[in-house]
């Protein structure tokens, strides 16, 4: 069995589903939003969260952030 990822625009995917029902052999369709993240990248993440933890004062907010360049 094999297995394809394909990428459609958002306002023909309505219309392409009902084609691939029309198929007999295709067995299953799945929107499959699945992202693949490495351990590496979420040992990043974890670093950067515990970082902030450890030191919130020395970060912005988004709302300070907007203030300091002026698109408040």
């Amino acid at each position: 069995m094999k297995r394809y990822t394909i990428t459609i625009p958002d306002d023909k995917e309505k219309t392409f589903i009902e084609m691939m029902k029309h198929i007999d052999y295709i067995e299953d369709i799945v929107d499959d939003l699945t992202y693949n993240i490495t351990e590496e990248e979420k040992e990043i993440v974890r670093e950067r969260i515990k970082k902030y933890e450890d030191s919130p004062d020395c970060y912005l907010s988004w709302d300070d952030i907007e203030k300091q360049i002026g698109h408040e």
